[in-house]
């Protein structure tokens, strides 16, 4: 038996609400979890790139790293670490009767 995971309300994915409109629709067409994982890629790529915040530096807030770039949005830790096979049952429910799905998330 399974059931969602009630810490990123069965997406997979913590702090989603911060991805874009675009890809959020993109993912619940494919239910594919690699749509959210490259887009976290991509942004984490281009704010290295970027070089980081200068916000306080400028004091001028907020900058293009802190608009264009910075997230928290990463792969719910109660449902897997987002690798291919690092995902417990399934991106965001829980498999009761599986003894590999931790049980404290729920």
């Amino acid at each position: 038996m399974s059931m969602t995971c009630t810490r990123c309300d069965g997406t997979g994915f913590l702090n989603i609400e911060q991805v874009d409109e675009a890809t959020l629709k993109r993912f619940d067409e494919t239910g594919d979890p690699g749509v959210i994982l490259a887009w976290i890629d991509d942004r984490d790529r281009k704010a290295a790139e970027c070089g980081g915040c200068y916000c306080a530096a400028m004091r001028m807030p907020p900058c293009s790293y802190c608009t264009d770039y910075a997230h928290d949005v990463s792969p719910c830790d109660c449902c897997g670490n987002g690798e291919p096979w690092g995902w417990y049952f399934l991106p965001g429910l829980h498999d009761w009767d599986d003894p590999n799905d931790p049980k404290g998330c729920r």
